[in-house]
């Protein structure tokens, strides 16, 4: 069933087709635009609370759609207007406040949160609605999150620069694929410290084919250096994304692969999960945490 703002949606969709079609059929296609710009809302990356359609919302207005309008182009003003089913994870508030901090020389990792699984490939409970793939087209991260407050060099603090602390995505494959690992179950319970090798290494290199050696981990965003006052981030990676050729090589032995989140988007398949992982990289330097998300467009 919708909620109120699906609703308000598939009437206000039922209004406009109905007069194009009724008044001009032909003008059919010129009115794209008209309906991409009322499906689509323009702060969806500033807004967390807007609206999210269910697959069920997706297949109800598609087969709305479908009485008028061929499937592929019914695809395109969805893909235009990013009317995209979602599943998201978020931790935040007192109790998920999180300081991860380094007293050792080779880092600190901890996992802090995990999606939930991509669903499969499965007929959705509209009866004619036909089984479709899951495409993975945009993952979005939200961060709040500052480092210890002092330290580092003296030209990169209240910048980006010289940051030893920061966070990175890695793709969660089923459990059954990495031979059930015993830390599996905690890194999907709440934020788990990843000590030791066996559960980075499989993290970030297992399951995932390429042609290079480097781990699959994306870096996501880092603190600002040597600043006490939590910041929000906003970080977004589209499928669509041209990659850059001097960002393909771009790799960071400590961060990972570099503005190459197109990467993990395009590896993203039904069963996966998505982690972050926080990290503090230099003995005394903290990582703050207070809340963060996920969320995976499909």
């Amino acid at each position: 069933m919708f909620n109120g703002l699906g609703l308000l949606l598939v009437t206000q969709l039922h209004l406009i087709l109905a007069t194009v079609v009724f008044k001009n059929f032909s003008g059919l296609v010129g009115t794209f635009s008209e309906l991409t710009d009322f499906l689509s809302n323009s702060s969806v990356d500033e807004d967390p609370n807007q609206f999210r359609p269910s697959e069920e919302d997706v297949a109800v207005v598609r087969q709305d759609l479908l009485k008028l309008l061929p499937l592929e182009l019914i695809d395109d003003i969805f893909d235009y207007a990013r009317y995209w089913p979602s599943v998201s994870a978020f931790r935040g508030g007192p109790s998920a406040s999180c300081a991860i901090t380094n007293l050792v020389h080779d880092g600190q990792s901890r996992c802090y949160l995990v999606t939930p699984p991509i669903p499969g490939d499965s007929k959705l409970t509209v009866a004619t609605e036909p089984t479709r793939h899951r495409r993975v087209r945009e993952v979005r991260f939200r961060i709040r999150s500052h480092d210890q407050g002092w330290g580092g060099d003296a030209n990169h603090r209240g910048t980006y620069n010289g940051s030893s602390t920061w966070f990175e995505a890695v793709i969660l494959r089923p459990a059954s694929e990495l031979g059930h690992p015993s830390w599996y179950q905690n890194v999907l319970t709440g934020p788990t410290s990843l000590l030791g090798p066996d559960a980075l290494q499989t993290l970030s290199s297992s399951s995932l084919q390429d042609n290079d050696d480097q781990p699959r981990r994306w870096h996501i965003q880092s603190n600002v250096t040597a600043s006490g006052k939590f910041r929000d981030h906003v970080v977004t990676w589209r499928t669509t994304d041209e990659a850059n050729p001097e960002e393909e090589q771009l790799y960071d032995r400590a961060k990972g692969r570099m503005g190459r989140g197109h990467e993990l988007v395009r590896s993203l398949r039904a069963g996966d999960r998505l982690a972050i992982i926080a990290k503090a990289l230099l003995p005394g330097w903290v990582n703050h945490v207070a809340s963060a998300s996920a969320e995976i467009f499909y």
